[in-house]
This record gives structure tokens, C-alpha cells and sequence, in this order.
């Protein structure tokens, strides 16, 4: 039996990858270079700290997103993880800030340095001449 194309879904590059949320890629006119641009480093977090508590705190510089990166074994925080901004001009007063408080610890704030590396697996890129 042949079945037709499916009339609940968009015709003609509308991201079915992402569910039909607006893509913040290359799809959107940004670089995967270009994002991480907006992306920041924050270390030194303590066990308690929650990614509620991390976005209240960066919140008051800008809009943002954060993610704490935790142990797959055990669940509990590595003590770092990283904050997407929505400009640049919110990433450089973050990163200007002299000293970043979150939860009663001082935390540590970097820009954001794809050294590339994390676990390899990685290739698969090349796919249709996609670039991103």
C-alpha cells in the first residue's frame, strides 16, 4: 500500500529535528561558532546549587539558560556547568562582573572554550552537506 505525504506535518525545511521549535543554529542565521560566543563556563559550584538557582542569579544581568552538569552514575554535580545568553551585550557584563555569588559561594565565571575534546565519538558530520 502507498501512502501519500503526512498532512500533519510542515512542508519544506520545517524542522522536524527539533519538534517545530525554533531552531537557534544555523537554521536561525547563527553559527554553531557564533553561539558559543554566548555561552560562559561556570565552575566552583557547590552540591546544593540547582539550575533554578543558577538562572535566578544570572537572570539579573540578562536573559539566560543554564545547565549543571551532573555525574551519570550518581546523579550529583560535577560543581560546574555552562550559561547560554541571549546577546552579547548580557555575556559581557556577566563576564565584566568582579566577583559571581551564587548560593553563598563564590563561583567561577570564563568565557566559554570548545577545546573539541570531551569523549570522542564525534564524526558523522558530512551527512547530506549539512554543516551544522
Amino acid at each position: 500500500k502507498v501512502r501519500g505525504p503526512r498532512k500533519d506535518l510542515p512542508r519544506g525545511g520545517g524542522g522536524s529535528r527539533n519538534g517545530g521549535r525554533p531552531s537557534r543554529g544555523c537554521a536561525a542565521g547563527g553559527s554553531p561558532a557564533a553561539m558559543d560566543s554566548l555561552k560562559c563556563f561556570v565552575g566552583g559550584l557547590p552540591q546544593h546549587t540547582t539550575r533554578e538557582s543558577l538562572n535566578n542569579y544570572f537572570a539579573s544581568f540578562g536573559a539566560s539558560d543554564s545547565f549543571i552538569m551532573v555525574d551519570k552514575a550518581t546523579g550529583r554535580s560535577r560543581g560546574f556547568g555552562f550559561v547560554n545568553f541571549h546577546d552579547e551585550q548580557t555575556i559581557a557584563q556577566v563576564l565584566a562582573y568582579p566577583a559571581h555569588e551564587v548560593d553563598g559561594v563564590q563561583i567561577t565565571v570564563s568565557p566559554y572554550q570548545n577545546s573539541g575534546g570531551g569523549r570522542g565519538g564525534g564524526g558523522g558530520r558530512g551527512r547530506g552537506g549539512r554543516s551544522c
